[in-house]
């Protein structure tokens, strides 16, 4: 014996889908940022870079360009799941030196005008010397700038930032031209 489901139930298992369709696709997660709103919401804070030690083994040291900063939320909603990149240059080169990835806002919101944790980006590669006293004296030493990208939900990553690099080691004293506070770069 074969039970005959009516006509009628498909259609309506149809609607049903289709409205869970619809209330998932309206919910926060699933909604992406424009860039400008992105741009317009965070402020970097408290920014601070250095050079600091990837792995040493005797006679060679490799050292890799770090940045750490705060970022604040300017806007009147809170800010959740922003994640944050770095990709590191050397200065009038267009290879990139390394890159890094943190997630800085998760679970927890960032109300309007608090400061987030600090995030540390952490390039994956840098410079190879002999010491960090080498390092810290290299002639030839270019300068390092980091574009700092950040990213929420579905939104792709977007600009927030370049930075100079300073030449500071972590561990070292600081060099006397070095000593001044590390400006963001206009980015147009």
């Amino acid at each position: 014996m074969s039970m005959q489901v009516p006509r009628y139930f498909y259609w309506i298992m149809i609607a049903v889908c289709a409205v869970v369709v619809v209330l998932i696709s309206r919910t926060p997660f699933c909604r992406s940022e424009k860039p400008e709103a992105i741009r317009a919401a965070v402020e970097i804070v408290e920014f601070d870079s250095y050079w600091a030690e990837k792995s040493s083994r005797p006679g060679e040291v490799v050292m890799v360009p770090v940045i750490s900063f705060k970022v604040r939320n300017k806007r009147a909603e809170p800010l959740q799941y922003l994640q944050f990149s770095s990709v590191f240059a050397l200065e009038g080169d267009s290879q990139n030196l390394g890159d890094a990835f943190a997630y800085s806002i998760g679970a927890a919101p960032l109300r309007s005008g608090q400061l987030s944790e600090t995030v540390i980006l952490k390039s994956n590669y840098g410079y190879r010397a002999s010491s960090k006293q080498a390092f810290q004296n290299n002639p030839g030493f270019k300068s390092v700038y980091a574009k700092v990208f950040a990213q929420s939900r579905a939104s792709g990553p977007v600009l927030v930032g370049t930075f100079k690099v300073s030449k500071k080691i972590e561990g070292m004293a600081v060099p006397a031209e070095e000593s001044q506070r590390v400006l963001e770069m206009k980015v147009k």
